[in-house]
This record gives structure tokens, sequence and C-alpha cells, in this order.
């Protein structure tokens, strides 16, 4: 039997006559589409917010920008710890004109103030900010809670004037040739982190770092760090002023091109690994990264009841400063740990299925080989986390069919992806014929290193809903 092609999805009821879903299906379309109308001729939207952050135990004022804000009442945040009171709106100006079938508007936006209060225990990161009035909710807008000292770009009166350190700047690259650029006094042997976050909450600047020393030579620099937001990390050779240059690695620029820019010897997370464990578990994590002093090792225990999916995981160091949040996945399946060598199939690391396992391309052209039993025809899937968890893996799987022994022979390919989500690679197959089969994992530009891990599960097809 030939192999099909499948898709998770729920069972499809025909429990009703087919004619009477259609007409009741129609009937429920037509009255959404009426009051979908209705509603959006006054339901709030946000385009944009600035700024688009804040302090632990701070008040800041947060100009948001959108349409039909006038009628606002609250403002809403995702999780805990802000709350928020509605200072200024500017209404939008209208167009009008005598008699019926015209109608105009002026395209600028309305705008509102609103003053945030952060508690001191308000959780790092990002929450969802959304605008609430009578007539509907607006879309969702980031903001990042973060434990610095915020400072707006506009208010660095002179770039040369040394700023102190450690420090988050709210800024904008407001044109094609802007480049914001601010100066800081590093002592020897600090380890500079300058992080941009941009993309992440929504920006479309695609930040470009450049430092120089006090002669202005350049002395690093980053155009790709978290996604397409930059991360820098230098340590300085002696003591002396700084200088760093944020652009758009494209030169681009208008009010849509937001940042935030921390600065400072910040503790950082390069790389965990695992980079995830299975509910009711306990196991050691081991960190790498910049300022993190003496930690190398956390422990992680999982409730067993703890929801499957992917949590932030930051580190909190002594100086009383937490990390960057790096993504842990939480398993429903058994988990081992990947052991070499099984970079040949002749010596495939041998699982049982269902399995997630925590592994890692050790170095470039490392190729890792697993090889399980099918007993009677069943629907698996094959998928790699990697990229999705901050990994520098672009995983690339080969399934390989049953063959009569283990040797240099891999045997007949079944099937071959590498870039199922995002980066990250899934094959979906029906096996009809008992056997081993084997797997053979590897990064798609034959990279590798510890920034390479990766969860490779083989588990039975299930429904989405």
């Amino acid at each position: 039997m030939p192999n099909l092609f499948f898709q998770e999805r729920c069972p499809v009821s025909a429990v009703l006559p087919r004619l009477f879903r259609k007409h009741a299906l129609f009937a429920i379309w037509a009255f959404l589409l009426t009051v979908g109308i209705a509603a959006a001729q006054v339901q709030p939207t946000l385009t944009a917010a600035f700024p688009q952050g804040g302090q632990q135990g701070q008040n800041v004022a947060v100009t948001l920008t959108g349409t039909h804000l006038g009628t606002a009442t609250a403002v809403w945040f995702s999780g805990i710890g802000i709350t928020a009171e509605i200072k200024e709106k500017s209404g939008q100006a209208a167009v009008q004109f005598n008699g019926d079938g015209v109608s105009g508007r002026i395209p600028t936006d309305a705008q509102l103030v609103a003053s945030l209060t952060i508690t001191p225990d308000a959780p790092l990161g990002l929450q969802q900010l959304r605008i609430i009035s009578p007539y509907g909710v607006s879309n969702a807008i980031r903001f990042v809670v973060g434990d610095l000292i915020e400072i707006m770009e506009t208010d660095v009166a002179d770039p040369s004037a040394p700023l102190t350190l450690p420090v988050t700047l709210n800024g904008t690259i407001a044109s094609i040739d802007d480049e914001d650029r601010f100066t800081f006094p590093l002592e020897k042997d600090a380890r500079l982190i300058c992080e941009v976050t941009a993309q992440r909450i929504g920006s479309q600047l695609d930040s470009y770092l450049v430092l120089r020393d006090a002669a202005g030579a350049e002395v690093a620099n980053s155009g790709l760090g978290n996604a397409f937001d930059s991360v820098l990390d230098y340590t300085a050779p002696e003591t002396g002023a700084y200088t760093l240059h944020i652009r758009d690695i494209r030169y681009k620029g208008g009010p849509g091109y937001t940042y935030r820019l921390s600065i400072g010897e910040l503790p950082y997370l390069k790389t965990i690994f695992p980079i995830g464990g299975g509910r009711g578990s306990e196991s050691s994590v081991a960190v790498t990264g910049a300022n993190l002093e003496t930690l190398s090792t956390i422990q992680v225990s999982i409730d067993a009841d703890t929801p499957a999916g992917t949590r932030d995981l930051r580190v909190r160091t002594p100086s009383g400063l937490a990390t960057n949040p790096h993504p842990f996945a939480i398993g429903s399946w058994a988990e081992r740990v990947e052991t070499e060598p099984n970079n040949a199939r002749g010596k495939a690391m041998t699982v049982t299925t269902p399995i997630t396992i925590n592994g890692r391309i050790d170095a470039a052209d490392d190729v890792d080989w697993f090889a399980f039993e099918i007993v009677k025809p069943q629907l698996l899937v094959l998928e790699v986390e990697g990229r999705n968890l901050a990994s520098n893996l672009d995983a690339l799987l080969t399934l390989y069919g049953p063959e009569a022994e283990m040797g240099s022979d891999p045997g007949a390919v079944l099937s071959v992806n590498d870039d199922a989500a995002n980066a990250d690679a899934r094959i979906d197959w029906n096996f009809q014929t008992p056997g081993t089969y084997a797997v053979a994992l590897r990064d798609l530009n034959n990279g590798g290193g510890d920034t390479y891990p990766y969860r490779f599960t083989i588990r039975p097809l299930q429904p989405s809903c």
C-alpha cells in the first residue's frame, strides 16, 4: 500500500442534513457579517505605542495611536502587574458633506496618553496591550516589562555625553539617513552586551549595531542576533569611552522603525542544554552566556500536570539583573538524551517510540542517526524543534526504510524534509511494513557546535483539537 499524505485534524460530524447545514451556515455568516460591518465602523484600532516598554516599579506615560480611540474607556493588559489610566485623548478630525452618497476622512490617527503603573514584581517580558471601548476591543500591541532604567532617545540631548549604564533606550530610526548613537565609558575587561528589541514587538526595524572606540575605530558590529533583532557581545580590551551606533541594516526608516536598546554589563543567556524536558521530570540544565558569574547549571523541576508547550526561562544573577528569556519546551512523551557515537546507520541510537530525544549537532558535518522498530502499521510524526527554540540548527531530516542488516548501506530513502515549520523539519509517514527504520538528522548547511541543540520527537498522529 503506498504511503498516504495525512494531516492532524478533528473528525467532521455529519449529523445535520446537508441542505439544512448549508442554509444554517449561510444565515450565521450573514448575521456575523452584518454585525462585523457595524462594529468595524466604531471599533478602536491601534497602530502604534511609544514607548513600548517600561521598568518594573515605575510609572510611564505611553502614547497610543490609532483610530476610534475617542471612545476608549480602559487599557487592558494580558498579564499581571500593570494598571493603566487614560489621561488625554485627541479626537480625529472629520469631513462632512451635505446630502447622501459622499463621505470623506482626514488620513490622520487619533491619540491617547495612558499613565501606566508597573509593579515592582510585574513579570519580565512581553505582554499584550489592548484598548477597550463600548464598541469593542482593539487589536493587540506588544509591551515589554524590563528591569533597567529607561530613557527616551529624545531625552539624550548630546549623544557624545556619556550615559550611565546599564540602561534601556527607547528610540526611532526616523528616516533613511537616521543613525542614532550613544556614548558610555567601559572599564578594561568589561563584557558589554547590547541587545535590540524591535521586530519582536512589531517594529519594522531590521537593526544593525556598530561599536566604535574613543578614536572612532570600529571594534565590533552585529547585524543578526535574536531573529532580526541584533545582539552585540564585546569585551573591552582597555578602559575608555565607546560609542554605539544603531541604524536599519537596509538604510530604511520612518515612524514604524522603533526600538528598545539595552546596554550594559548585562547577564545574557546564549545556550541552554537540554532545551526542554518532560512533564513530571527533574533535570539539570547547563547554561552558557555572558556575565553569569559562577552560574553554569540550573535544576529544573516540571510538575506532572504542567501543560505541554513552551515557557520562557530566565536567570536572575546575584547582581539583581535578569537575563534575556530563552525558550524551554515542555513535552508529553518519555525523554532521552542523545548518546554518541551515532554518526552512521550502523551506529544509530536505538529508541522506542513515542520518544523525545534531546540532542545536539556537535560539530560541522555531524549527523545524528536514530533507529526504531515498527511492529504493526501506524501513522507517526517525526519532528524537530530547534530554530523555534532559539537554536542555530536548520534541521534536515531523512527517513530510511527497513533493511536486512545494519551496514554501510543506509537503505532506501523514504522521505526528506528541511522546513516544515520555519527552519524546523517534520516528516509525517504511514508505516506499513514491519521492520527497523532509521532517521538521520543534520544541519542543512552542515553547521554544528554548542549553539545547535534540538529536540527530536517521534510520536503518533494526534488530532489538533
